[in-house]
């Protein structure tokens, strides 16, 4: 019988065109999304993907399949809620204020329009105070950024990646730095370096700097908010990630920077305490939501390429 992992392998696939890029998305190996669209071609007993064409991707089985796959995912994700919905039982999404202000509405826009009878609770934290609730277990799951050198989160919880952000070095409309073409590494030092306040970001930031031998001078502030606004008012340059500024660079109220050899990036995800186990409506969601920012992150990509 066909699995939801094929199913999903075959979706990501067919939206990449790139068996290395599909794996990358769905955090598995090459050679596993190989063996998924080869067990669908011999369950189905013909080709879906078109080896010997460079011009089209999927054959004309594999086109249907994809149209079929896209509603049995859907279908399947709603069939879930449905079958362990309670009554008023709700939809608990726990996040740091990051993921609830930049990724989740683009999320429950998608997800209402399927489950709009589903009760939503949404409850948003500062990063600090989301971890001091996990740390209390007064939470046993949540959305937020997962960093490597967060010993207690890497220790008692399980990680599912959702998605990777990449940092771009930002400037105000009217900064000195907005209209040359090449920025130094000595033009990141010689201006205030605005950052939030969080232990793990300030430290994630300012090692991967050090790494290539930027020593900035760090101004630390209360949010990504702030810091776009004081970035805005010509106080200082950051580093932030393109999801919360990407509105502010469309409007033209930002410029985006490029900087050679600096490459700043972060996972987020779900993170789930190791003796908790997560509702089945639980998990439709996350699975939802991997779907959602899957399909979009070529958008995304391609948006910070320009």
């Amino acid at each position: 019988m066909v699995s939801f992992e094929k199913l999903e392998a075959f979706i990501v696939l067919t939206e990449c065109r790139s068996f290395t890029e599909a794996a990358h998305r769905l955090y598995c190996s090459q050679p596993t999304i190989s063996n998924y669209i080869r067990q669908l071609e011999e369950m189905y007993g013909t080709a879906l993907i078109n080896r010997e064409s460079k011009d089209t991707f999927l054959t004309e089985k594999g086109k249907r399949l994809y149209q079929q796959a896209k509603k049995m995912m859907e279908l399947m994700e709603e069939t879930n809620i449905i079958m362990t919905e309670k009554a008023n039982t709700s939809l608990t999404i726990n996040a740091s204020h990051y993921i609830g202000t930049y990724v989740l509405p683009q999320v429950l826009t998608q997800f209402q329009h399927t489950y709009k009878k589903l009760p939503l609770e949404i409850n948003t934290y500062g990063y600090q105070e989301l971890y001091h609730q996990l740390q209390e277990q007064k939470l046993h799951y949540a959305y937020m950024p997962i960093y490597e050198e967060d010993a207690y989160i890497q220790s008692h919880f399980d990680k599912h990646i959702l998605f990777e952000d990449q940092f771009v070095l930002i400037v105000s409309k009217n900064h000195p730095l907005r209209k040359r073409k090449v920025i130094y590494k000595r033009d990141i030092e010689r201006e205030n370096l605005l950052m939030p306040q969080s232990q793990y970001i300030r430290q994630h930031v300012l090692t991967l700097l050090k790494k290539n031998n930027i020593f900035p001078s760090p101004v630390y502030m209360s949010s990504f908010e702030v810091v776009k606004q004081s970035v805005k008012s010509g106080l200082g340059i950051a580093f932030l990630p393109y999801r919360s500024v990407m509105d502010d660079i469309s409007s033209g109220e930002l410029c985006m920077k490029d900087i050679q050899c600096v490459n700043i990036s972060r996972k987020n995800g779900l993170i789930v305490r190791k003796d908790h186990q997560l509702l089945p409506m639980d998990m439709d969601f996350f699975h939802t939501m991997k779907r959602i920012l899957t399909a979009d992150e070529p958008n995304y990509l391609l948006s910070i390429a320009k």
